[in-house]
């Protein structure tokens, strides 16, 4: 008969055998919560040898607000708010909408800005961080570092700062799909194919050029042959319409007409925002034909019948050789051509600067108004035309407007 010395020498390495593979399969298909304490501290550990101190910790989505509300627990409860991106889906692209807004926490306190460390639970394809790393730069952040505890994608710390821009610190790779304290990973694909399908595209900002000199005259109609710059005003009103801008938007890309004055308006932005600055000629401005650069008591008196018919039919009675037509329609293809680069390249906004004749013109054709009277549309200068950018079923771009002025 077998004795229990026996049955405890066989059954006992069987134990540990099947203990160890339990437990590696645990660890392989969970991240418990003494693990995530466990990473925390280490991660304060690794900040403190830095001697990276944040004065802002910001949890990202559902795992960042688990895992930073930990964090800073461990500084002694620092400065901690939560960013959740509400996202659906365009076809196979995936666009991010902010649910919650920072700007009154960081204008109340700007001194929040000097050091923010971003927390994230997950990591799936990296465009959540990539989208909050650029929601705080658009802010100012000056030193920003990012962690994250469990990455699905199979990059090293070291190409996801090249991908992401800021230090980024992965405590786990892995391909499989993990069960966490906040969810399971699987959720991420299930809401590629079950999440919600959107039309929302983005917004292409049309902005007119600041004051030129032409315009401070303003007695004459516009010349697409004279490339004036701005006066002394204008190039202090461009200043301060790039920080509006840049405060108010999160821009991608920055395109301009090929002249003097819509690209020196546009040139502080640039600068702000370290974006080139792109330049599309159906941008350009509206010629009036024979027209152009004459005065308006000039033409009155020399073409009063016709003069009075413009003003009374601006579209149907246009100047001889005026070319109202084609830039409407080279407008309106710009906005095809931007819409689809907000898709194709996830972008949110995209700012463009051109010039007032050309916003009336486009602004009558999305409104559905009467082209004749598209000179009564109020474009100032510097002012801000949001076209919204929705995509049908049918494959094709519904525009909607408003308009800001500075």
């Amino acid at each position: 008969m077998t004795n229990i010395y026996e049955i405890l020498g066989v059954a006992t390495p069987v134990a540990i055998f099947a203990y160890s593979y339990i437990e590696r399969f645990r660890i392989e298909r969970y991240i418990s919560t003494r693990f995530i304490q466990k990473t925390v501290k280490k991660w304060r550990k690794t900040l403190d040898e830095d001697e990276y101190s944040p004065t802002l910790i910001i949890g990202l989505g559902r795992g960042g607000s688990y895992v930073g509300s930990l964090l800073t627990n461990k500084y002694g409860h620092k400065p901690y708010a939560v960013i959740d991106l509400e996202h659906c889906w365009v076809g196979d692209k995936r666009r991010d909408f902010l649910r919650y807004d920072l700007k009154f926490k960081i204008e109340t306190d700007p001194d929040l800005l000097d050091r923010v460390l971003i927390v994230s639970g997950e990591m799936n394809t990296s465009k959540s961080l990539e989208y909050c790393v650029r929601y705080m730069r658009n802010f100012g952040a000056n030193h920003i570092r990012a962690l994250t505890v469990y990455s699905r994608t199979h990059f090293s710390s070291t190409e996801s700062n090249k991908i992401v821009g800021v230090p980024h610190y992965i405590e786990r790779i892995s391909g499989r799909d993990l069960r966490t304290p906040w969810g399971n990973t699987q959720d991420y694909i299930q809401g590629k194919t079950k999440g919600r399908k959107c039309d929302y595209i983005g917004k292409i900002l049309l902005i007119r050029h600041c004051e030129s000199v032409t315009n401070f005259s303003n007695d004459q109609f516009d010349d697409p042959v004279v490339d004036s710059p701005l006066t002394e005003k204008g190039v202090q009103q461009s200043e301060v319409l790039a920080k509006y801008l840049n405060d108010r938007f999160m821009i991608d890309k920055i395109y301009s007409s090929d002249f003097h004055r819509t690209k020196q308006s546009a040139r502080p932005l640039s600068e702000i925002l370290g974006i080139q600055i792109s330049i599309d000629p159906s941008l350009s401005e509206v010629s009036f034909g024979k027209w152009a650069g004459k005065k308006f008591s000039d033409i009155e008196r020399d073409f009063p019948e016709e003069y009075l018919a413009f003003r009374r039919d601006n579209w149907d009675s246009s100047p001889p050789g005026a070319n109202f037509y084609d830039a409407l329609e080279g407008g309106m293809k710009y906005l095809e051509k931007a819409g689809r680069e907000l898709i194709e390249n996830s972008y949110e906004v995209i700012a463009t600067f051109t010039h007032m004749n050309l916003i009336q013109l486009i602004t009558v054709k999305i409104n559905d108004q009467d082209k004749n009277k598209y000179r009564e549309v109020k474009v100032p200068n510097c002012s801000v035309t949001e076209v919204t950018v929705h995509l049908k079923d049918d494959g094709t771009f519904r525009f909607s407007l408003s308009q800001n002025s500075i």
